[in-house]
């Protein structure tokens, strides 16, 4: 016999397809556009300043961003990066983010998050991290005004404060940076293992992991083209591996010093216990697999540049991402309509 409260639940409305309005199991969410985006591939210890810096400044540039960095320790890296994007998701799941400017988290949970046991190595991470992103400026001239999550901007100090006491870290966003994250970027997944990722020794795979989430992201409403991306234009995106042409002026260890790690790094991502990927292909121009055993001939940098990088991720949000593809696909078909009524 049906209770009358258990008759109402069966015939009460299905509940929507999540949205991005929380994190799914598994999964954090992230704020990304193309400014961040181009941040986050920065590694000053690996990219050349630039030669007009202001006075008693260091200036670097990559694609449409510049950076400017003041102290002489300060560093934008990995990890630097790695923990700007963490704080970027502890921001999203506060409730008062509009009315809010700071992020607060406490040393138990940034352990937990981070994979870290010991507490002093966590806090010296934190202070050093703190000192790189409260040194840091940046400005981001692609784009243009009539983009709302591509719009153009000068220097600003994303975060001008942050600092950690007694098991406490409490960060601030600069207002100009806050509003950006609100309305001028895109939700994205990130796996947890970005986080727990040494940024020393496994940047590689950080710089992987984090450009097919933004992929991904970027493609929610071309699903052919979500999970693939053409070697070529990822690997400029990895500023931890060298350049074939840094590579061929020393010695041309072209496979030991970028193919080698690449295949390294999928390796780590794709590690059964904890990785954010099922599975992955390595696919040559023809749509076979690059590094096939019956292969009788090296595989060549023209060859790895020519070839296309599949992966399968583990128990990504589908429904939520085909949710937010259909309504941009119903979007775009919409302002079609419209433009073409107008010029009638």
């Amino acid at each position: 016999m049906i209770k009358r409260s258990d008759k109402k639940q069966t015939n009460a409305v299905k509940p929507l397809v999540p949205s991005f309005a929380a994190n799914p199991e598994g999964y954090k969410t992230t704020y990304q556009n193309n400014a961040i985006n181009q941040l986050t591939r920065v590694n000053t210890k690996k990219d050349k300043p630039d030669k007009d810096a202001p006075a008693f400044q260091r200036k670097y540039s990559n694609e449409n961003i510049s950076i400017l960095m003041k102290k002489a320790a300060t560093e934008l890296t990995p990890q630097v990066n790695q923990h700007l994007v963490y704080i970027m998701t502890r921001f999203f799941e506060q409730s008062n983010k509009e009315d809010s400017l700071e992020v607060d988290f406490t040393l138990k949970e940034y352990k937990a998050d981070f994979g870290k046991k010991d507490s002093k190595s966590a806090r010296k991470t934190l202070e050093k991290v703190f000192d790189d992103l409260t040194d840091l400026r940046f400005e981001y001239h692609g784009g243009n005004d009539k983009k709302k999550k591509d719009q153009p901007f000068t220097y600003l100090v994303p975060i001008p404060y942050a600092h950690y006491e007694r098991g406490k870290a409490k960060v601030q966003f600069v207002p100009a940076f806050r509003d950006m994250l609100l309305n001028g970027t895109m939700l994205m997944y990130i796996h947890p293992l970005y986080f727990k990722l040494n940024p020393y020794r496994e940047a590689v795979a950080q710089s992987i992991l984090y450009e097919m989430a933004v992929n991904k992201r970027t493609n929610a409403s071309n699903k052919s083209r979500q999970d693939h991306i053409s070697i070529k234009s990822l690997l400029p995106k990895i500023h931890s591996l060298p350049s074939y042409e840094e590579v061929l002026s020393k010695d041309g260890a072209v496979t030991q010093k970028i193919i080698d790690p690449f295949n390294n790094a999928l390796e780590r991502l794709a590690k059964p216990e904890d990785g954010a990927f099922s599975d992955y292909y390595i696919l040559d121009k023809n749509n076979k697999p690059l590094f096939d055993e019956s292969r009788t001939d090296d595989v060549t940098y023209d060859d790895f540049i020519n070839s296309y990088l599949f992966v399968q991720w583990k128990d990504y949000p589908e429904d939520v991402l085909k949710t937010v593809g259909d309504k941009k696909k119903a979007a775009d078909k919409k302002s079609k309509k419209d433009m073409a009524a107008k010029q009638q």
